[in-house]
């Protein structure tokens, strides 16, 4: 339990006062149990006297995800190449400011929107435990690269043939 910023005021029969903080050694907690959701009561005892104050215990979970790293290839030829998700990563990070890092292919993660049909950008939709971001790919048109011969016509010889007059 993280008691940082939490103070006690300790009143004396003088009407004096001190305050002194939650983390001070002097000091101990009860009923901490952060595996039941709900409200827990926390007593605080010092020096024989006791006070309580109430946390709530949330459930764990996703606040948003985000691409970390794109996939390695980001450009694929229309009506040939399949999606390669080959490291790409994802941060998840939760309502309690915890993150993970989770693969592309990992199989918890839903990656949609990939239509190699169409030349242009496409938005691929990664999907995680129902959080939601985006990238994009571009689909290339099949485009010649080089022309070469690579089988002789079965004739190669010919005769000269001379012009008459």
């Amino acid at each position: 339990m993280d008691l940082i910023g939490g103070v006690i005021t300790v009143t004396y029969n003088d009407k004096t006062t001190d305050e002194i903080s939650l983390t001070n050694e002097n000091i101990k907690l009860i009923g901490f149990n952060n595996s039941q959701l709900g409200i827990n009561t926390i007593t605080v005892e010092y020096q024989g006297f006791t006070t309580t104050f109430d946390i709530e215990i949330i459930l764990k979970q996703i606040s948003e995800i985000n691409i970390k790293n794109n996939p390695s290839k980001l450009s694929y030829i229309q009506n040939y190449e399949n999606l390669d998700l080959t490291e790409g990563i994802i941060t998840v990070t939760y309502n309690d400011k915890t993150t993970d890092q989770i693969s592309l292919t990992n199989e918890n993660v839903k990656v949609t929107g990939f239509d190699n049909s169409i030349v242009g950008t496409n938005t691929i939709t990664v999907e995680y435990q129902g959080s939601m971001t985006t990238f994009d790919i571009e689909i290339i048109s099949k485009q010649i690269n080089k022309v070469e011969v690579t089988t002789l016509p079965t004739k190669v010889k010919y005769t000269e043939k001379k012009e008459q007059l």
